[in-house]
């Protein structure tokens, strides 16, 4: 085996893996779902309906579901002025419609 073919297989190696590991990553955050699109969901700065749903692997162990909101006013209307989509992280989460969760 050549140094070339030592760096090719290697690449192909390291590629694989890093596409297994993202496949957990998915399957890990689709088992932990428990919201669905057009969801209400409220975290500690306010509360957004769900419009889409991906991960997010920050500095944690653990991967987690991202929820990009609409912003909503406290009478579940859409706010009109200001921020009006925001990101709410799993690990926020508060309430799903109404119901209070535990994210621990």
């Amino acid at each position: 085996m050549t140094k070339e073919e030592y760096k090719e297989k290697k690449n192909e190696l390291l590629k694989e893996y890093e596409n297994n590991l993202r496949n957990l990553d998915k399957l890990y955050v689709q088992e932990q779902l428990n919201v669905k699109i057009g969801d209400i969901v409220t975290d500690n700065t306010g509360k957004g309906r769900v419009e889409k749903i991906s991960y997010y692997k920050g500095l944690s162990d653990y991967p987690q579901y991202v929820c990009h909101c609409v912003v909503l006013n406290k009478d579940n209307s859409e706010r009109k002025k200001g921020e009006t989509e925001r990101k709410i992280f799993q690990s926020n989460i508060k309430e799903i419609n109404g119901v209070k969760v535990n994210n621990n």
